[in-house]
């Protein structure tokens, strides 16, 4: 584990920047699959990655904290930094495009299997000294480094490996645990058709198109597959499906599975349906 990004000029920082950030995101073109859920490893560690920043800051409370991440590369570590202001309603001021590199080193990480660290640096407005605290990065996981371990890696430069005198005015103390992951939502409660048009859309070459100049709207999924409207529109409602709306009807708009619906197939099977809704009237029941 390495200390925060050593002091140097504005324009080497951005370049140190924009290297971790190319180099985190060659390591994760080439994840793979998750393990866990099937779904393309990158974008698991990187939504793990985005969960323990937030849960990190959620852990340390108000204050203005910069926050560092290093991993080790062949080329030296990558280090990838964030200032982040914490109000005491929990509001958080950052620059988005720092978080993202941040987090996209510690995706990096989860993905490769490399462990890192992290350092938060607390400054707050009144007259308490800033503090110094440490974590390790380990298969997604910030583990809190103790008081000893905060000190030895935020004294150590984190190119030469040199040691650096402490600083005066400054705590070092140990990480803080983190709060558990929020529960993950429950799986949405799918009719047999509603999970056929789920599964189908995903799997690619399904379209919505127009029967006829201004005629009703149809879908085709092949197959034998059948999807109705009314289906489809309770897919976009739960926010598991959506349409390509860069052609147009005449031509067919190819619909897709959001990122919701990809992580909602593998508990498809394992989901009870929904209790069946009443039989639609006839044309003739409904106007009488």
């Amino acid at each position: 584990m390495n200390p925060p990004v050593p002091s140097d000029p504005a324009p080497a920082r951005a370049a140190r920047h924009r290297g971790a950030w190319e180099s985190a995101t060659d390591a994760l073109a080439g994840a793979g699959t998750c393990p866990d859920c099937g779904q393309d490893l990158a974008h698991c560690a990187f939504d793990s990655a985005t969960d323990n920043l937030l849960r990190l800051l959620e852990a340390v409370g108000p204050g203005s904290h910069h926050i560092v991440c290093s991993l080790p590369s062949g080329d030296g570590p990558l280090l990838a930094a964030v200032h982040v202001q914490t109000d005491t309603d929990g509001t958080l001021c950052l620059d988005d495009d720092d978080a993202l590199v941040l987090c996209t080193v510690m995706a990096a990480g989860t993905a490769t299997g490399r462990a890192g660290g992290v350092v938060l640096r607390t400054t707050h407005d009144d007259e308490r000294p800033e503090v110094v605290r440490g974590w390790s990065l380990r298969d997604g996981t910030l583990h809190p480094l103790s008081e000893s371990e905060v000190f030895n890696a935020y004294c150590t430069d984190p190119i030469t490996g040199d040691r650096v005198p402490p600083e005066p005015g400054v705590s070092y103390r140990a990480g803080i645990p983190l709060p558990p992951p929020a529960a993950a939502p429950a799986p949405p409660r799918l009719t047999e058709p509603q999970k056929t048009a789920l599964r189908a859309i995903a799997s690619g070459g399904v379209t919505m198109y127009e029967s006829g100049r201004n005629g009703p709207l149809r879908i085709s999924a092949g197959a034998g597959v059948r999807i109705t409207m009314p289906t489809y529109d309770r897919l976009v409602s739960l926010g598991l499906v959506n349409r390509d709306t860069s052609t147009g009807f005449y031509g067919g708009q190819k619909l897709y599975a959001t990122d919701a619906g990809r992580m909602a197939l593998p508990a498809l099977d394992a989901t009870a349906p929904s209790r069946p809704s009443a039989p639609t009237p006839s044309p003739g029941a409904r106007h009488r």
